[in-house]
């Protein structure tokens, strides 16, 4: 194992390139720096370099390496060892080591090696034999061969396992640079430059790393074109190095945080997560995210291989479990809607963001063709604004936009058109009161009892899965909802948060106003009082009374011929397509109770329900404008929790 001279602990940096303050502490063997492009991950790569670049007691620093190129500005960068600093300094010119004038010849004798991301894409148009044969120059054979046989076993282990071997005389004739391969009983001796720029990249730069044997290795977007397999490989390779080199890579690729790859080396690893969200203090940089759950952490997220159709973002593991609990009963109480619940749940996945660090991650969300949804407690409200301004006004292109919606309505039109990733804050505080819990580690074995999903989180899950808008929605009615309906006929009246109908005769009809309808969700639950009398909803109608609409409900509860039906009202006169007796049947239904009537219509297919039971599918085309919903019913029926849902 190599000794290395010294380890870097923590780098602290005052006006150097994009950064205005920033300090990592913690840094370990292998430290990754992770984030959007232009966030500062490379300024602090080049920070780290500066120890390569001092000479005869100064290190070289350009305008654009001063912080907004403010020349006026002092600055500083500290190197803490393990039981040392240095500091650089510049108020103009050349970076020097201040008042440490005994401290230069040591700091003069680390090492670093840094490949920019240029320099690796330089290596793709080497040509490889002439490179190598350039680098081993001034080895001796024994040195030369020992190297070749560790690349030799690197390439194996991360490019290509029938990789035999480096022939031919390194030192020598650059043309005889070659890799041995074996794919099968045939041995061949194809020129290095044959292979892959993957491969060829890869020989050059760990040929690099051992000539040069640097004791700090930097390495920016060190991907190389590799595939997930070669990538994981590689990743451990360098995590391997670590034991002899101390090295930091930046990149955006988030298969590289994923701890599943390196939870074995864990206690030698280091991750800074780069955000843009606090861009006024620089680029804000935490330490060490603490995750139970990779799996379903954005932030380690392989999403190269992971990307489902659908993606909801919550805040913490804890908002996962719930959603994910309320997901799936979701799906058995929608059952009809889908080819099978196995299948939306391998279409998509919620994710949290790191708890209270939610907003520094939703860097890595997924825009178009991908649906995306992020989901708040209320309290982040407030928050919520400010950061997706943030992100907003950032300037940068290649991050996702985002959109605060207040409603979701906008949710919906916002999913719909693919140009923006709504943001939204439920209406409770916090998820744990939705299960009616105060702790929210009791929150989901709670969603699993509740007698239904609460009526926000369905309605979102409908909007994701459904691809519904929802145009009115009243849990409770007042009298300040009444002029949101037009009476045809009969006596109704807001009453107890409920809508009440108390004429003694039929053929009562009330429909809601202010938009049409063609294809959609209509919804309520509605009482019989007494029982004596029929309670439908209607849709496509002209709002006269008993003139043209679609109808379904029930009737006659009270007595021993209940009866459920479905039809049309055209031109007056009433058409029953269905009808049928429930007496004995799968209803249980009785007077003075509420039941949930929904129908949902699209085209020429109507699916009536009842307490989310599906009663009929009707195919039928004699309406087929668009038109209004409402009630019909007889004397005494109450409604509540009426929702309209428009198709996209």
């Amino acid at each position: 194992m190599k000794q290395r001279l010294m380890k870097l602990t923590e780098l602290s940096l005052k006006n150097y390139s994009t950064i205005d303050s920033q300090t990592l502490d913690g840094l370990s063997d292998f430290n990754i720096i992770i984030g959007p492009n232009n966030s500062g991950k490379s300024s602090i790569l080049k920070a780290i370099d500066k120890i390569q670049q001092f000479e005869s007691g100064r290190s070289p620093l350009n305008d654009t390496e001063v912080y907004l190129e403010d020349r006026r500005r002092a600055v500083r960068i500290i190197y803490t060892f393990e039981d040392q600093s240095f500091e650089l300094w510049s108020s103009s010119g050349d970076l020097r080591l201040k008042n440490e004038e005994n401290k230069k010849e040591q700091f003069g004798k680390i090492t670093t090696l840094f490949c920019e991301e240029g320099r690796l894409n330089s290596y793709k148009k080497e040509d490889p034999g002439r490179y190598l044969s350039g680098l081993f120059s001034d080895l001796g054979y024994e040195k030369t061969y020992e190297i070749s046989e560790k690349i030799e076993d690197d390439l194996r282990k991360i490019a290509d396992p029938n990789i035999q071997g480096v022939s031919g005389p390194i030192v020598g004739k650059a043309e005889t640079v070659r890799l041995a391969c074996e794919p099968g009983e045939r041995v061949i001796e194809p020129e290095l430059e044959r292979h892959g720029s993957g491969v060829r990249s890869l020989a050059l730069l760990l040929t690099e790393i051992y000539v040069n044997d640097p004791d700090i290795i930097l390495l920016d977007e060190p991907e190389l074109g590799l595939n997930p397999a070669g990538k994981r490989c590689f990743l451990q390779r360098l995590i391997d190095l670590s034991d002899d080199y101390q090295i930091f890579i930046s990149t955006q690729d988030s298969s590289f945080v994923n701890p599943l790859f390196w939870k074995d080396d864990e206690n030698k690893v280091s991750v800074f997560h780069y955000s843009i969200s606090r861009v006024i203090q620089g680029r804000e940089a935490f330490v060490n995210v603490e995750v139970d759950e990779p799996k379903t952490f954005a932030g380690y997220l392989p999403q190269s291989t992971t990307l489902k159709d659908a993606h909801i973002y919550v805040e913490g593991k804890e908002d996962v479990r719930v959603f994910r609990a309320y997901l799936q009963r979701y799906l058995e109480e929608k059952s009809e809607h889908f080819d099978s619940k196995g299948d939306v749940l391998n279409r998509a996945e919620i994710y949290h963001l790191g708890g209270s660090n939610w907003e520094h991650f939703l860097s890595t969300i997924p825009g178009a063709p991908y649906s995306s949804l992020v989901v708040l407690d209320g309290n982040m409200e407030g928050q919520a604004e400010t950061v997706v301004k943030r992100y907003r006004d950032s300037g940068y292109d290649n991050l996702p936009s985002f959109l605060k919606c207040d409603n979701l309505e906008e949710v919906s039109r916002s999913l719909s058109t693919e140009d923006e990733i709504p943001v939204y804050c439920l209406q409770k505080d916090d998820i744990s009161e939705y299960a009616g819990v105060e702790d929210k580690r009791e929150a989901e074995p709670q969603a699993w009892k509740q007698d239904s999903i609460p009526g926000e989180i369905e309605d979102l899950f409908d909007i994701l899965f459904l691809g519904g808008v929802k145009v009115y929605q009243a849990g409770s009615i007042d009298s300040g909802e009444l002029n949101k309906w037009q009476e045809a006929n009969g006596n109704w009246e807001a009453r107890e948060g409920e809508l009440h109908q108390t004429h003694k005769s039929g053929n009562n009809v009330i429909t809601l106003s202010g938009f049409q309808l063609k294809d959609g969700i209509f919804e309520a639950d509605i009482n019989s009082v007494d029982g004596g009398a029929g309670q439908q909803l209607i849709w496509r109608g002209d709002g006269d009374v008993a003139s043209n609409y679609y109808i379904f409900g029930t009737g006659n509860l009270s007595s021993d011929n209940p009866i459920v039906r479905a039809g049309v009202y055209k031109d007056g006169k009433p058409q029953w397509i269905k009808k049928k007796n429930i007496k004995n049947g799968d209803l249980e239904l009785g007077q003075n109770e509420f039941h949930t009537y929904k129908a949902e219509f699209k085209g020429n297919v109507h699916k009536v329900y009842i307490d989310n039971h599906l009663v009929w599918k009707i195919k039928d085309d004699k309406i087929e404008e668009a038109g209004l919903v409402g009630f019909h019913c007889g004397r005494h029926t109450s409604f509540r929790n009426v929702k309209v849902w428009k198709w996209n």
